[in-house]
């Protein structure tokens, strides 16, 4: 199991999987909790929901009596694996990428919670992965004052540690024979090569954890001192800041900055969900529901796919690909890009999101909870 990875790079690296038959088994699962439960209940909660996907395949259309059999069968290595050996850890979801028949079987921790999701099919369903990487970058915080300066990421509600710069400041009482004026421009000085230190550091690890945004924490005097010496690279990620201490507790810090992070997340939700109505109701730029959606992401017309939280959980469209030519479709027999059968049956929504993916067009999804007229379901902005 991997406790660390690249989800961009474990994204291209399951999509080069593929079989020959639908068997490839793509599974969501739950462990929110699991730590206050017993090894024994945990057995009985994931024998209960194996045992759900296993009758639930008997549903799926289109598939032959082997591959029904191949795909229970790589459910209950699911479930062995689950019973001899998963450590629980602080992961939220399980995501699991089975298929026997191609030699796969890979599981991905995730500290987040992920609905559940159970397809089968040709590759990996990789919605649920792919709905992580939209904010898989996380969020910068740096916590800084005049001596020392912590630069944490905050991803998938986790913070994590990468990187301390502290240098000594002189104390600021007059000491020796120096004139207070003199003492204090000394003190200044050594107070700006800190922050100058702690401004390139902060660039660095940017480059490497490709924060989505960031927040300034510590002491007001500080904080206005430390954004003026930042890289504009920097500065157009700033989303706030934080009046600390950079002696605060991790465990404390953590809480502050996951309910910041979620208010800022749900103010630019609403901003974009404003765009998004202004987009249908002034002009022809903006689709609703996902047979627009799925017709104009055929045309790469789409700049932005919107999504509600609820319909990755509960939305059950089925569609048509081409196997051809991987052409989607909500109905008809025969593919209107090349003219090959529709034969392949597939979830619309995951596919559609795949397809959003692959095509380089945003996806933002959206909580239940921030109202908008403009999206039940999916809508979307269309890029011309």
């Amino acid at each position: 199991m991997k406790k660390d990875f690249s989800i961009k790079e474990t994204a291209e690296k399951l999509s080069r999987h593929s079989c020959d038959r639908p068997r490839v088994v793509s599974f969501v699962l739950g462990v929110e909790g699991d730590e206050f439960i017993g090894k024994n209940q945990l057995r009985m909660d994931v024998s209960n929901t194996v045992r759900q996907a296993q009758a639930h395949v008997e549903d799926i259309i289109g598939l032959e009596t082997a591959d029904r059999k191949a795909v229970v069968s790589d459910l209950d290595l699911i479930a062995k694996w689950m019973d001899t050996q998963y450590i629980r850890g602080k992961e939220k979801s399980l995501l699991f990428f089975v298929c026997s028949e191609i030699g796969l079987f890979e599981v991905l921790p995730v500290n987040e919670s992920v609905s559940h999701t159970f397809e089968v099919g040709r590759s990996p369903n990789l919605v649920a992965l792919e709905a992580l990487a939209t904010k898989a970058h996380g969020t910068g915080i740096i916590l800084v004052n005049k001596e020392i300066a912590r630069i944490y990421t905050f991803r998938f509600n986790e913070l994590r540690i990468d990187r301390v710069v502290e240098d000594e400041v002189p104390n600021k009482h007059h000491k020796g024979g120096w004139s207070q004026m003199r003492y204090q421009r000394h003190v200044e000085d050594h107070v700006y090569r800190h922050l100058s230190r702690a401004s390139n550091v902060t660039s660095h690890v940017l480059d490497v954890r490709k924060w989505d945004s960031v927040l300034i924490a510590g002491p007001e005097e500080v904080r206005t001192m430390f954004t003026g010496l930042l890289h504009p690279y920097v500065t157009q990620r700033i989303v706030g800041d934080l009046s600390l201490s950079v002696d605060i507790a991790e465990s404390e810090l953590e809480r502050i900055v996951s309910k910041s992070v979620e208010r800022l997340n749900r103010e630019s939700d609403q901003k974009l969900l404003w765009d998004l109505e202004r987009a249908i109701d002034q002009s022809d730029s903006g689709v609703q529901g996902i047979e627009d959606a799925t017709r104009d992401m055929r045309d790469s017309r789409l700049e932005v796919l919107f999504v509600r939280d609820h319909t990755l959980r509960d939305m059950d469209v089925q569609g048509y690909r081409c196997h051809e030519c991987g052409y989607l479709a909500t109905s008809g027999q025969r593919c209107q890009n090349c003219g090959a059968d529709l034969e392949e049956h597939v979830e619309l929504m995951g596919a559609l999101m795949q397809e959003a993916f692959r095509r380089g067009c945003k996806v933002q999804i959206v909580a239940d909870d921030i109202p908008s007229w403009a999206l039940k379901d999916v809508a979307a902005i269309r890029r011309y």
